[in-house]
């Protein structure tokens, strides 16, 4: 049986002038709180570096657990906001069910937060991206 790896990183990139956040695999069950110590820890990059973009690669995440998604809209999106995001980059999975978790947990970003976010299939895509905002 293959184990299933279970990553998740915050860090500043200076270059790039953007909070940047890695996630890999299913966040789901025990693997929640995880995710969310991660963003909050993004949350925490924008603020302290007075950041205005951000990138995640959640190239190889799975599927969202509806309590993960929850906390995105109802308290991270907000303090996001909050903390001076403007432009959201995503470089995304290709696991449609992964996608379609993805779009259902960022659906009202723009809307209700004024976030714009895009998605990418690459790094360097989002980067080139960020990099004009």
């Amino acid at each position: 049986m293959e184990s299933v790896i279970i990553e998740a990183k915050a860090k500043h990139d200076v270059e790039h002038k953007c909070a940047y956040g890695t996630f890999v695999g299913p966040f789901v069950n025990r693997n929640q709180q995880l995710f969310i110590n991660n963003a909050k820890e993004l949350l925490k990059i924008l603020r302290v570096n007075h950041l205005h973009k951000q990138i995640n690669n959640i190239s190889k995440m799975g599927v969202l657990d509806t309590k993960v998604k929850n906390y995105l809209q109802t308290e991270w999106f907000p303090e996001a906001k909050r903390a001076g995001l403007t432009h959201f980059a995503f470089v995304v999975p290709e696991d449609r069910l992964a996608n379609v978790s993805m779009d259902q947990a960022n659906k009202d970003a723009h809307a209700k937060f004024g976030i714009t976010v895009n998605y990418f299939k690459t790094d360097a895509e989002a980067k080139k991206w960020l990099d004009t905002k």
